[in-house]
Formats: structure tokens, C-alpha cells, sequence
């Protein structure tokens, strides 16, 4: 059982005319896991990303349910403004699939999905991303 983070993808245009918004950082939140026979778990994740190029992040992220706790990394690439999507991968169950998320300001929309489940998530930067986003 591994969780998944995805949005629903919109209109995709080329990377190199948007300008990508600033994941840099922790972002924290929750969101809701479903298997695929439909059972549903609320889920709480905080996720870190750290960009390695203009239009790439690699994110690792740690995410609770009532009865367990998983690690999984993935990599995004700017596909729209604001828009991302890539591929995650959960080591400890073997499970990976697509990864998408929009950002608005200081929240994220977040869907992961795979064969054995899908996530949904809503996130928010951490005070401390914040304020280094920020110079505060």
C-alpha cells in the first residue's frame, strides 16, 4: 500500500514558456488515500523538494495514515504555469505511478496514482519555507 499524490492534469503546453513556481522547501498537509478495492484512509504528509534544474524538482516525501507511515520520492517536471507533473516511486511496498500538482501561491493540489491506489492531497508551505521564500 503505498500513497500517491496527483491533481488532474489541464491544458499541458510547452515547459519552456512557463515560468515555474518556487517548490523549494517543506510543505505540509492532508489529504485522503483509496485503495483500489475503494477502501479510504486520511492520510498526513510533509513533503520536501528541492529543484534541480529551471524546470525540475526531486521531492521526498513522508506520509501517516492510522496504521502506517510511508516514504516515497518522485521527480516533477514543469509541464504548464503552475502545473507539474512525473513519476513517484514507494521503495518500501514496491509500488510506483504518475504524480501531478498544481500550485497556488502557498498551496499545492497534489494526486498520485498507481495500480494499487490513488491519493489525494491538499498541501501548504511550512512556516519555514515560508519565511525563506520569503527573507523573512
Amino acid at each position: 500500500m503505498g500513497l500517491l499524490f496527483g491533481v488532474a492534469l489541464l491544458a499541458m503546453s510547452d515547459p519552456t514558456q512557463a515560468e515555474p513556481t518556487a517548490l523549494d522547501g517543506s510543505w505540509r498537509g492532508v489529504g485522503t488515500l483509496t485503495l483500489t478495492w475503494g477502501a479510504k484512509q486520511p492520510v498526513r504528509c510533509l513533503a520536501d523538494y528541492k529543484r534541480t534544474s529551471e524546470t525540475s524538482y526531486t521531492l521526498r516525501a513522508v506520509c501517516n495514515t492510522a496504521s502506517t507511515r510511508v516514504a516515497q520520492t518522485a521527480t516533477l517536471y514543469l509541464v504548464a504555469e503552475n502545473r507539474y507533473r512525473g513519476s513517484f516511486h514507494n521503495k518500501d511496498y514496491n509500488i510506483s505511478g504518475t504524480i501531478h500538482l498544481v500550485v497556488r501561491s502557498s498551496k499545492q493540489s497534489v494526486v498520485l496514482r498507481s495500480d494499487a491506489a490513488s491519493a489525494s492531497f491538499t498541501l501548504s508551505r511550512t512556516e519555514e519555507s515560508a519565511a525563506a521564500t520569503t527573507g523573512r
